[in-house]
């Protein structure tokens, strides 16, 4: 017993120190034991106490062995004993479990309270620790103590021992009942605060069973009271043990155990944290489930005295519920939605929405006063919400909506109306979840809800438009109701336009309601514009207040918006810089950043949708600040300090990229000048050479370039960080290590650029960086990934085409094409599209056709139909490469197929119209239209439309004028002024088009040394324009070649001098050595060869590639130099020089082909050359369509020997012979260097002819073939007329021919005259050939002639002239036309003097004379043409009118026909015209006289014919000497007129007078000269006498008389048949020579000299006699006997009205013919053409049908006098009778004295005017430009131009001279249209006639002549001003001298000279009696004034009348 004692006092002590062990359970357990076996039998073992429990089910038990176990007897308790051991142990150990749960106990009151979130310090469960039965709460931290725990064993076995039978006997009678139960309570209480739960729930469980077994009873209580619990199977979840049934509610107790008890269970339950066990538990607890804890309190309740105690409990079960769910903050969501850590959100909500009823209960109990707005609205709209936004990812069923609506009702929230946010906040739940589950009229129902909730709010609350936006959101998806939409949208614009007020909340819902509204409408229809733009400004605001919150609706909406932004002008309606920090904060900016440490900064930047938009947002940022910007430019820089520099790199750089990307708007210049270096420097901080060397560097490369290129956009300080870049080492990288495969590449853009910014590179410069780029190129890794190691094709590309252009602007051809093929290879590796590689073939094509590599190209451009076929390339690049197929086939002629390729570019430019073009693609747009104008102008050349060629050319300037002057104002934005506007002044004549600011931005001048030198360098240079200089001076030099070769030197040098000012701008050798070369041609054809050879000399100061084109062109340029100089073995040299530079080009050419050109290649090429050989005489019939395969006859074979060479002949396929033979002769094959040098062999050949030297047979020479067609013919001809020099010199009947005078006709020929009337010109007009003629005449050089008789031989030569001219005539120069018509009038007129008789039948005087007009008809023609392009170009079409070939020139007469019935039969009858002009060698004159209805005469009139008297004097007056002569007096008088000198001195008057005198006298000789030995017996050609018919039949009759009687030939008794008869108008040139007056005019030297000229004639004809057998004396005798009887007969014939006109020869412009001895006092004027005569002739019978005159009113006009109010002389004199003018009645008469008119007024005064009087300076150029003039479509009719050298003719060599009197004359009517008959009338007003004078004459002299000359006219009435002053004695005695016969006296060939009679007497002592009393013409006027003149020659004669004679009429 003592044992047994201590054992209980250890026990008892322990439990009440608390230090219980597994031996005091032990020994407890076996105390309580009251049976006592002998033998143990088997039992369990003993359960061990886990370390972890769980609340979970039990495992199943396992399989146990029994064992016997032996013990000894233990000693035993008596019952009571064991009692009251038990009692005390349940004390002890509750009291220590108390005192133990004190130090952790948790009050229940720590719940979380009502809808609060979790305490930041719990943590969910581990999984595996959730697993087990055994788990503890998650509160504990760790297990509790042993100690404790067998404490806690201990109370239930002592709990267990009193709830067992034997203690129930023991228990007192007066013991409560529910004493015991309230115990077991009390220990589970105990045990779940020390977190023994699952001990905890075993107790709970036992007690539930004893609750309701007392309850019901009719459980007997031994079944709970067993004394092992684990031992009973579990029968209860946790959850169950939470509903509690009582059979009665009377017992007070036992309802308040129970609900305790449900309590503590819905603790354990809350601490477990299991969903399922939570979900199950909601069962249990809704009211109306029996035994649920609210139906026990409220039958609680129901007792008396129960209703605090029970509202006290029903709070505690509503915190409780609430503590079974997690919170319902957005911070929660995340546990919320974890189904192994929370119920389902639905759960949850009916969980919280039943404590809410629980609360409504207690209120009720406690009678409480609640806040419904804070205790149960907001704690259910907050339930709502969670409910709601945890829902929203998964499919939101219809139990769930019906559960929110039930939960709505349950807690009677529906009559709820008030309008308060909370309400408005549970609606618009309820509607989201409504709308969620598809019930759309719940969703109405609830959105109206919403709207009653918030109508107290402000129309501008977030909320109110959030409902506007959900109705709209409604209507959307029900019906779509349009007005109801547009509605809809219009006020949610309108309202989110304003201001938006509330709170967080209210802007969250808002942002969602729109998110969704977006989202509703997926594609964003365009009626969402205004919407989506607004809603995307509120969400950038909504940004900015709410940093990083809803960023994914920000998005969701920003992206819509950008979706919707179709424009940058779209993108500015909402863009702010909040858009690009919602993207920021979403971490877009970090993935672009990590993409760029490894990928190119384009692909990082587009290497998803969301760096894309953000890409696009920062576009849009950078351009609203540029137009925003302020004079801080550094606020346009978007920068965040607190961001990684990595991060900040690439946000600064992609704003630069966007920046620069706007350099083409001028109006952001301003702007990107503060933006651009700020952007730079930023970087140059962020990127420092440690961290990102790379990417530094290529911001270096960047800023170098961007000075290049725009200088003013980068100043030169701004640079200096970028040039003291080192090369960094490869393998110090920093964060750049991931870009170090593109380390190579960025290198070399960096050495490029570095170059171009120190200096002028050269080729060695760049070569380091072209190589780097061709390995990089050539790396085999490019076939498997293209571009690998380019970290930016487009900047590379952008290099090489900038290094490709700077060569192209210097000239530098084989270097271009070098970089060219490199781009190519990078186009077609990369992946940067078709357009690139396009571009690129049509560069590299372009290319080769430049250096004459035509087969190249069309290998590339073959390619390029196929692959580009299909919608790979734009349209754009499909126009560029049909121009470029164009230019290919005119370069080798195949015109067909470049009209064919012109009119595809015009189809696909209908296409894309300028309104279409982005703005980055304008620039390139306007290029393709020049170049478009260029081609278009260059085929129009080749099909011999002129005008169209010309239009086109100039329209192609224009547009690269406009380009030139839109690039120096996008670099300079108009404040850097252009050096080259004052060193290009601006020309008076041609196009005002300018190159309105100059070229400066391209010196490329070496840099200084110092800092500010290469400043100023780098300010005038600019890379922008390096593109245009090749362009522009090609169409520079191709329009001034259109001007040259209509024969207009002004404008042709103008455009030529502004090629050159382009070439020195750039300072490249070539280039300015080809425009140098190209003028040094210009000037040539000027005849100014002094300044032609300086030109040369500077082309030739510049070193040249040896092996060019431009060198070719040097070396040809010099031989036709010396060819004019007629140095003809240097121009030979010259040209061999330049052959062997082109075989050079060709060996070249053929290596490239070679190395670089597939078989394919060379057979496009072989393919291409064959067509341009075979089918070369089609194209070459200009005139009408070309048929290339069909209409052409077989060529002979001789033609098909002849076409190619022998040893450049390709051997046809034949058998045996293998392809490898023929294959290697395709690579030599150049057509176009083998075409220029064939041209160059014919020049020569041609130089060699003109030598004298023996010249090359035409089959030998190489390539010939391809040589132009009208030089060929030209060499054929000039070698056919050498052979008949040579047969004239070996043939006696000949042997005079060259120096005889020859007239055609001379000999009256039977049946050709009617023939030849009406017979077409057949080649040689301008009629275009057909189409079907026979084989070409190349075939003709082939062929023997039989014999080289003269006539056969000329024959020939004409043949081959007219087909020279029937190729293309309309192709052919004025300066060609002169040429060609000069040499036909020349055989011609030899063989009509040597022909037979069937040679001379084709011929007629008309042919012949066409000759003498066509050339200077033409050249009228096309300045006409000039002036109407000029007009068109003026008020044309937009710029970007595309060509259209619409213009056709005009076609002149074509037969002689149709000459001789429009030009001649036109003619009055009393008028005679008479054409002058000079051969091409200026060997002899070619004089046609034209009368109205008669045949023409032609003279050829040798120079040659006349010897000088002095054997001695080797110089014979030709026109050479005569032309000297009279410049010669020219010179010295103008020079006398205005340097007088001191006339005050002593002899200073008179020796000037004595000067003058001279000149004058030098003057009358010089044209007595010019008629006696130019003319001599031929001046009667001059005559104005009309023969009559009965009289000259008499004459004829007695001239045939002497003819008989002294020719020995027709008195021989041999001479039969009828003897040959001359012409009338060979008789008529003896009449011409007028009477002799009874012997007082000598007339032995012109009778003599046609005398010999009959006997030449007859001889050539075959008459022959010898000239010593002839007496002539004898025969000139009788003829001037017979003369005397015509002019007998004829004396009384009226002579009035006679007029003659002389169509001068351009260079025989600067004589005054009028002054001739024969036409003294005559009506004469000139014309430059028969086409001007005509126009006005047609004019005056416009006027007056039945009358030959032209009649001007006298009644208005306007004067000028003294404009320049330094001739006061002048003014004195004339000034009396101008104004007498006004005097008259009914005049109107306007006056500009000692006034400056302007362009305007004098443009109005002669459009107004009918007469126009000038008396100043010059011609009044001053003041009104030619060119002006001539654009007048109407002048005056009368023009006096009474100043110096107002009617003056610049001659211009080979070109049309120009004069103010040519311009009068060319106004008032374009020419295009002439009037077939004479009837029709013409619209516009010519100028009838000039008056003006050819060189400077003195005041006084001319003050006279003007008076007399309107005296005159009948323009005012005589005064004693227009008289010659008298003079003294000795004065005149000089007046009356006759100036002395010229020594140079006419002399006839072959005879002795006659000796001369003296000079007549001067026309002022000859006037005619009566004439001063009837009218005259102004002509006569003039005529008559000369006598007015002191000096009568040097001032009367130098005034001279232009056009036709002008009647003053009243």
């Amino acid at each position: 017993m003592v044992a047994l004692a201590l054992q209980l006092d250890a026990i008892k002590g322990a439990l009440a120190s608390g230090v219980a062990s597994s031996t005091t359970v032990s020994d407890l357990q076996r105390l309580f034991t009251t049976e006592k076996p002998t033998a143990t039998a088997p039992t369990k073992p003993k359960a061990r106490v886990t370390s972890k429990p769980t609340l979970s089910k039990r495992p199943a038990p396992r399989d146990h062995k029994f064992v016997d176990v032996h013990e000894d007897v233990v000693e035993t308790l008596p019952v009571k004993a064991l009692y009251a051991l038990a009692t005390e142990v349940v004390n002890t150990s509750l009291k220590t479990l108390t005192s133990a749960a004190k130090s952790r106990q948790q009050p229940l009151n720590s719940v979380s309270n009502s809808l609060q979130p979790r305490s930041p310090n719990s943590a969910p469960i581990s999984p595996k620790v959730r697993g087990k039965v055994e788990a503890h709460s998650p509160l504990s931290s760790a297990l509790p103590e042993s100690g404790i725990l067998a404490t806690a064993e201990c109370a239930r076995l002592a709990f267990a021992h009193l709830r067992s039978n034997s203690a129930q006997k023991l228990c007192p009678k007066n013991q409560p009942k529910w004493q015991l139960e309230t115990g077991m309570f009390a220990l589970a209480s105990r045990l779940v605060t020390l977190g023994l739960e699952s001990l905890a729930v075993k107790e709970l469980r036992i007690l539930k069973r004893r609750l309701q077994s007392k309850s019901f009873g009719n459980a007997p209580l031994d079944q709970a009271t067993k004394l092992v619990p684990a031992e009973q199977p579990e029968r209860e979840t946790l959850a169950s043990l939470v509903q509690v049934e009582l059979s009665s509610s009377d017992d007070q107790e036992a309802l308040g155990l129970a609900i305790s008890l449900q309590l503590l269970m819905l603790k354990i339950v809350s601490i477990s944290r299991k969903p399922s066990i939570i979900e199950t538990t909601l069962n249990m607890l809704r009211p109306e489930q029996p035994g649920s804890p609210s139906e026990l309190m409220m039958k609680q309740a129901a007792l008396p005295g129960n209703e605090t105690r029970s509202a006290k409990q029903l709070e505690m079960l509503a915190q409780h519920i609430l503590s079974l769910c997690p919170g319902a903050s957005t911070s929660c969501d995340e546990i919320a939605l974890d189904t192994s850590l929370s119920p389902s959100p639905a759960v949850v909500f009916e969980l919280q929405v039943l404590a809410l009823r629980t609360r409504k209960q207690w209120w009720k109990l406690a009678d409480h006063r609640s806040d419904f707005d804070k205790e149960l609205l907001e704690p259910f709209s907050r339930s709502l919400a969670a409910l709601v936004r945890r829902t929203a990812r998964s499919a939101c069923d219809v139990q769930t909506y019906d559960l929110v609506e039930k939960s709505y009702a349950l807690l009677d929230l529906g009559t709820v109306t008030c309008a308060s946010e909370l309400c408005f906040d549970i609606c618009t739940s309820i509607a989201t979840l409504a709308e969620r589950c598809g019930k759309a009229d719940r969703e109405v129902h609830w959105v109206h809800m919403m709207d009653i909730a918030c109508s107290p709010l402000d129309q501008q609350h977030a909320r109110r438009i959030a409902c506007v936006v959900r109705r709209c959101t409604l209507v959307a998806g029900q019906s779509f109701d349009p007005a109801l939409m547009m509605e809809c949208h219009a006020t949610i614009s309108e309202r989110l336009r304003g201001k938006v007020t509330g709170h967080s909340g209210d802007y969250d819902l808002l942002l969602c309601e729109l998110a969704r509204l977006i989202g509703t409408f997926g594609g964003s229809p365009p009626e969402m514009t205004s919407v989506i733009f607004m809603a995307a400004g509120f969400a950038q605001r909504y940004e900015r207040s709410y940093p990083r919150r809803n960023t994914a609706l920000v998005l969701t909406i920003l992206q819509a918006a950008l979706r919707q932004s179709k424009t940058s002008e779209d993108m500015l309606k909402w863009v702010t810089e909040d858009a690009m920090r919602a993207f920021m904060h979403a971490g877009i900016l970090q993935v672009v950043t990590d993409a760029a440490t490894r990928l190119p900064s384009a692909d990082a930047w587009s290497s998803s949708a969301e760096t894309v938009a953000l890409d696009r947002v920062l576009q849009t940022v950078v351009l609203r600040y540029l137009k925003q910007v302020s004079n801080d430019a550094s606020l346009a820089i978007l920068d965040d300090q607190s961001l990684p520099n990595g991060q900040r790199g690439t946000l600064v750089e992609e704003q630069l990229r966007h920046a620069l990307d706007l350099l083409g708007r001028s109006k952001y210049r301003s702007a990107l000048q503060k933006l651009v270096p700020d952007l730079l420097r930023k970087l140059s901080k962020l990127y420092t050479p440690s961290e990102f060397p790379v990417r530094r560097k290529r911001f270096a490369t960047l800023a170098l370039s961007l000075r290049e290129s725009h200088p003013t956009l980068v100043p030169p300080h701004a640079i200096k960080v970028w040039l003291d870049e080192a090369k960094n080492a490869t393998e110090v990288l920093g964060e750049d290590v991931g870009l170090q495969c593109f380390a190579a590449d960025i290198e070399a853009g960096w050495m490029v650029a570095r170059a171009f910014n120190d200096t002028k590179p050269t080729l060695v410069d760049l070569e380091p960086s072209l190589l780097t780029w061709q390995r990089i190129l050539e790396d085999p890794s490019m076939s498997i990934k293209p571009c690998a190691h380019i970290y930016d094709s487009k900047s590379t590309s952008g290099h090489l085409t900038a290094i490709a252009t700077y060569f192209g602007a210097l000239g530098e051809d084989n270097s271009r094409l070098r970089v060219l093929r490199l781009l190519l290879q990078q186009a077609r590796l990369s992946d940067s599209g078709g357009d690139f590689e396009a571009a690129q073939v049509i560069q590299l094509s372009r290319m080769c056709i430049d250096m004459d590599y035509a087969e190249q190209a069309g290998a590339l451009l073959s390619q390029t139909r196929i692959a580009f076929a299909g919608d790979r390339v734009s349209v754009l690049h499909k126009i560029e490469l049909a121009l470029a197929h164009a230019e290919l086939h005119l370069a080798t002629e195949h015109l067909d197929s470049a009209r064919v390729d012109l009119e595809r570019a015009k189809e696909l430019r209908a296409t894309v119209g300028p309104e279409g073009i982005a703005t980055h693609e304008r620039r390139a747009y306007e290029l393709l239209h020049a170049r478009a104008w260029i081609m278009e102008s260059a085929f129009s050349m080749k099909m011999g439309v002129l005008k169209g060629a010309l239009v086109a050319a100039k329209r192609a300037v224009r547009l690269l004028n406009a380009t030139w002057t839109a690039i120096e104002h996008s670099n300079t934005n108009g404040d850097t002024s252009s050096s080259m506007r004052n060193e290009l002044p601006e020309a008076s004549e041609p196009e005002t088009n300018t190159l309105s600011s100059g070229v400066s931005k391209l010196r490329l001048n070496l840099k200084a040394s110092s800092e500010s030198t290469s400043s100023a360098v780098r300010t005038d240079k600019g890379a922008s324009f390096w593109m245009l200089v090749p362009l522009l001076c090609r169409a520079m030099m191709h329009l001034s070649d259109m001007y040259a070769h209509n024969g207009l030197f002004a404008e042709a040098n103008y455009y030529s001098e502004r090629a050159v000012k382009i070439a020195e701008s750039v300072q490249s050798a070539i280039w300015l050595s080809r425009v140098q070369t190209h003028r040094s041609k210009l000037i040539m054809l000027a005849g100014r060869l002094e300044d032609a050879e300086l030109c040369l000399t500077r082309a030739g100061e510049r070193p040249l590639d040896g092996s060019s084109l431009a060198t070719v062109e040097y070396h040809c340029a010099k031989a036709e130099l010396r060819t004019r100089e007629e140095s003809y073995d240097d121009a030979i040299k010259a040209y061999k020089q330049a052959a062997d530079i082109i075989q050079t080009l060709q060996s070249t050419n053929s290596a490239n082909e070679s190395d670089g050109s597939s078989v394919v290649e060379l057979e496009l090429s072989e393919q291409m050359r064959s067509m341009s050989l075979t089918s070369r005489q089609s194209n070459d019939d200009c005139g009408a369509p070309i048929k290339t395969t069909k209409g052409r006859k077989v060529q002979p074979k001789a033609a098909a020997r002849v076409a190619q060479p022998a040893s450049n002949r390709v051997v046809s396929k034949r058998p045996g012979a293998t392809s490898q033979k023929a294959k290697p002769t395709l690579t030599k094959q150049c057509h176009l260097l083998d075409k220029l040098l064939a041209n160059i062999n014919i020049e020569c050949a041609i130089v060699s002819v003109r030598a004298g030297h023996k010249p090359e047979a035409l089959a030998t020479l190489p390539y010939q073939s391809l040589g132009s067609v009208q030089r060929l013919q030209s060499l054929e001809y000039q070698t056919l007329m050498r052979r008949v020099a040579v047969a004239v010199q070996s043939d006696v009947s000949y042997n005079s021919l060259p120096e005889s005078t020859l007239t055609f006709p001379a000999l009256l020929q039977t049946s050709s005259i009617e023939l030849a009337l009406t017979s077409p010109v057949i080649a040689h007009t301008v009629k275009l050939a057909p189409k079907s003629r026979k084989a070409p005449v190349k075939t003709k050089v082939q062929q023997r002639v039989p014999d080289d008789r003269v006539d056969n031989l000329l024959l020939r030569a004409t043949e081959c002239l007219a087909t020279s001219r029937s190729t293309c005539p309309q192709s052919s120069s004025t300066a060609d036309l002169h040429s060609s018509c000069s040499y036909a009038l020349c055989t011609t007129m030899l063989l009509s003097a040597v022909g037979s008789a069937p040679a001379r039948s084709a011929l007629h005087p008309a042919k012949t004379a066409l000759y003498c007009e066509v050339a200077k008809n033409e050249a009228m023609q096309r300045e006409y043409m000039s002036i109407a392009v000029d007009d068109e170009q003026s008020d044309g079409p937009s710029p970007f009118t595309w060509p259209s070939s619409e213009h056709r020139f005009h076609q002149l007469t074509q037969s002689d026909s149709q000459f001789q019935q429009e030009y001649l039969d036109i003619l009055p009858k009393k008028w005679t015209a008479l054409s002058i002009n000079l051969s091409d060698d200026s060997s002899e004159l070619h004089v046609a006289r034209y009368r109205s209805g008669q045949s023409p005469l032609i003279l050829r009139l040798p120079f040659s014919r006349h010897k000088p008297d002095d054997p001695n004097d080797d110089e014979a007056f030709d026109y050479h000497a005569g032309k000297a002569e009279i410049q010669n007096i020219i010179e010295v008088s103008n020079y006398s007129c205005h340097n007088s000198g001191n006339v005050d001195g002593k002899g200073a008057k008179s020796n000037w007078w004595a000067q003058r005198e001279a000149l004058d006298r030098r003057l009358h000789e010089l044209l007595v000269n010019i008629e006696n030995i130019w003319f001599g017996g031929f001046r009667g050609i001059f005559s104005l006498l009309q023969e009559r018919a009965e009289s000259l039949a008499q004459f004829r009759k007695s001239f045939e008389d002497i003819l008989s009687r002294y020719l020995p030939s027709r008195q021989s008794v041999k001479a039969k048949g009828k003897p040959l008869e001359l012409d009338d108008h060979v008789l008529e040139l003896f009449i011409g020579l007028g009477s002799d007056e009874d012997g007082v005019v000598d007339l032995d030297e012109p009778l003599s000299d046609l005398l010999y000229y009959v006997v030449d004639t007859l001889q050539f004809a075959g008459e022959r006699n010898a000239y010593d057998e002839i007496d002539f004396d004898g025969m000139a005798v009788d003829v001037l006997d017979a003369l005397r009887s015509y002019h007998e007969d004829v004396a009384s014939g009226n002579d009035e009205d006679r007029h003659l006109i002389l169509v001068l020869d351009k260079r025989l412009q600067a004589f005054p013919w009028e002054s001739l001895p024969r036409l003294e006092g005559s009506s004469v004027s000139r014309m430059n053409s028969m086409l001007g005569l005509r126009e006005r002739i047609l004019s005056m019978r416009q006027q007056r049908a039945a009358c030959d005159r032209h009649v001007v009113s006298r009644k208005s006009g306007t004067y000028i006098l003294n404009p320049s109010k330094d001739l006061a002389s002048t003014q004195t004199t004339l000034a009396p009778s101008l104004e007498s003018l006004g005097t008259a009645e009914g005049t109107a008469w306007c006056s500009m004295i000692r006034q400056e008119p302007d362009e305007d007024e004098l443009r109005t005064a002669l459009t107004e005017s009918p007469i126009m009087l000038y008396f100043g300076h010059g011609g009044g150029s001053q003041y009104i430009r030619p060119r002006t003039i001539r654009r007048l479509d109407k002048c005056s009719e009368v023009v006096w131009l009474m100043g110096c050298s107002s009617g003056a003719v610049t001659e211009h060599g080979e070109l049309e001279p120009s004069a103010v009197p040519f311009a009068y004359l060319m106004a008032g009517g374009s020419g295009d249209a002439i009037p077939k008959s004479t009837t029709e009338r013409t619209p516009a007003k010519k100028c009838m006639a000039v008056v003006a004078t050819l060189w400077d004459v003195t005041d006084k002299d001319i003050d006279r002549f003007s008076l007399a000359m309107g005296e005159a006219w009948g323009l005012w009435p005589s005064s004693a001003a227009s008289k010659l002053p008298a003079k003294t004695p000795r004065k005149r005695e000089k007046l009356s001298v006759v100036p002395t016969t010229p020594q140079r006296a006419p002399k006839t060939p072959k005879r002795s000279k006659t000796p001369a009679a003296a000079a007549k007497t001067p026309a002022r002592s000859r006037s005619r009696p009566g004439d001063d009393d009837r009218k005259c013409s102004l002509v006569e006027a003039v005529a008559k004034s000369r006598d007015a003149c002191y000096l009568r020659y040097l001032n009367g004669a130098a005034v001279v009348a232009y056009g036709v004679p002008v009647w003053l009429g009243d």
